[in-house]
């Protein structure tokens, strides 16, 4: 019978004691190796970030290498030379100390720093026009002065990250861009351009002054977004969860939506009362703002529909105050109210003289509880309406200048009808209201069912006029 073979390799007169040395020595060489991916800026004047001026050690000799994408770098008072970049550089992290005093410049290079974050505790950080990508943490902290790109910043995560500038923010007319991970964001200031991809928290309210796309991942946070110029929501957007989204500023804002915008709470606020937030569907066929759950309130200043898409409201209230407008679309314009707890009606209030009807149609869609019913409270006219569900009224007459169709629901209100009526065999009747036919010219009935519980009278503005 042949022996099995036994492994060569062996310890040969090694205690377990022996060994474990071997380990220990082992792994201080593994540690050494860790200590030579740290880089310390030690130049005394200024000078570029690729000249001969970084140590293994704090104050150490100048003797190591540029840093690259594997190394962390070190920024504090054994080195308080300006640092400023003559060419692309990638790091895995970077940490300014709090006793650093000078300015890192990033110039018009690509600067990326690797998932050990960048840190600032002190000095001064100027973007300037580089391209930068951070697949850490930004942690920016008093007394720094921070100066973002011109360019883009780019936030490039993965799991949750922190966006936390402390400090005043100058924002430099560039775009913050955040994708692949889901941010908590804290800001002492304004964006100028930002892009969201991903999932954000904030915990302070946010200013955008310029450009806010929100094109994927969805904003959880009970905090303010003011927009001073313009919203583009993508397709893939999920929602604003808690937001109070407000269009602020001086000048004409834009609004454009490829999706239903949810989740939010709109207002606008403008500066001057003739100021606009033009609205527009994108790529979609019709403009969807609301789900129901929040309000849309113009307080100063108007919204609009240059475009002339179809537009769908859906909300708990709209309000239209003193020193606001809404002009409506040429094509087709549908509101939809949600009965908040306990009130078994939604309103639609409109300050006299604040809604124009641009000839479009005015659709009144039943509420999402059949039970409840359209509060309507407005002086002004509306070009053709269709009544899909129930409306009542404070004190306003409903007025249109052109149709009048009464499809389902009831209408417990005063209609006024300068043209023409259609009663089809859905409509509940009217409650004991009258139906009342002025204006200029002939005007038109058309009925196919029974138009209960209402009064009728003509009233035109020449005795020749005539309703057929």
């Amino acid at each position: 019978m042949k022996k099995s073979h036994q492994s060569k390799f062996q310890w040969p007169g090694l205690s377990k004691i022996s060994r474990g040395v071997l380990v220990f020595i082992s792994l201080l060489g593994s540690l050494s190796l860790l200590a030579q991916n740290e880089r310390y800026w030690v130049a005394a004047t200024p000078a570029n970030w690729s000249s001969n001026n970084w140590s293994y050690t704090s104050g150490g000799t100048p003797d190591a290498p540029v840093p690259t994408n594997g190394d962390i770098v070190f920024f504090d008072n054994n080195g308080l030379g300006d640092c400023t970049l003559t060419t692309d550089a990638t790091i895995l992290g970077m940490l300014v100390e709090d006793d650093y005093s000078g300015t890192i410049d990033l110039g018009d290079n690509e600067f990326t720093v690797g998932s050990e974050n960048l840190t600032l505790r002190g000095g001064s950080f100027n973007g300037n026009t580089a391209a930068i990508t951070i697949q850490g943490n930004l942690e920016v902290f008093s007394p720094t002065n921070f100066t973002a790109t011109a360019d883009t910043l780019r936030m490039l995560g993965s799991g949750f990250n922190q966006f936390i500038l402390v400090t005043t923010f100058d924002n430099n007319s560039g775009t913050v861009h955040f994708s692949n991970g889901n941010y908590e964001i804290e800001l002492g200031g304004a964006f100028y351009n930002m892009i969201l991809e991903d999932d954000v928290s904030f915990y302070t309210d946010l200013v955008v002054e310029n450009n806010l796309s929100l094109n994927q991942g969805s904003i959880s946070s009970y905090t303010d977004i003011e927009i001073l110029d313009s919203l583009v929501v993508g397709a893939d957007f999920g929602s604003l969860q808690g937001v109070t989204l407000s269009f602020k500023g001086t000048g004409n804002g834009h609004f454009i939506s490829n999706t239903v915008l949810r989740g939010a709470d709109i207002i606008v606020e403008k500066a001057m009362n003739t100021d606009t937030v033009h609205c527009y569907a994108g790529t979609v066929d019709v403009l969807a703002i609301g789900d129901g759950e929040h309000a849309l309130q113009i307080i100063k200043g108007g919204m609009d529909f240059p475009a002339g898409d179809p537009v769908h409201m859906y909300h708990t209230l709209v309000q239209v105050a003193d020193d606001g407008f809404l002009i409506g679309t040429r094509d087709t314009l549908r509101v939809k109210l949600v009965g908040e707890s306990g009130f078994p009606f939604s309103s639609f209030e409109v300050n006299p003289n604040g809604y124009f009807h641009n000839e479009g149609t005015f659709v009144f869609e039943p509420c999402a509880d059949p039970a409840d019913y359209f509060n309507y409270v407005c002086e002004d006219r509306l070009y053709n309406a269709i009544v899909d569900g129930n409306i009542d009224v404070n004190s306003s007459d409903l007025i249109t200048e052109n149709s009048l169709v009464l499809n389902a629901g009831t209408l417990q209100v005063d209609a006024v009808v300068l043209d023409s009526v259609t009663v089809n065999s859905g409509f509940g009747g009217m409650g004991g209201t009258t139906l009342r036919f002025e204006g200029s010219g002939n005007g038109h009935f058309i009925s196919n069912s029974l138009l209960l519980d209402a009064n009728i009278r003509v009233e035109k503005a020449m005795n020749t006029d005539t309703v057929h």
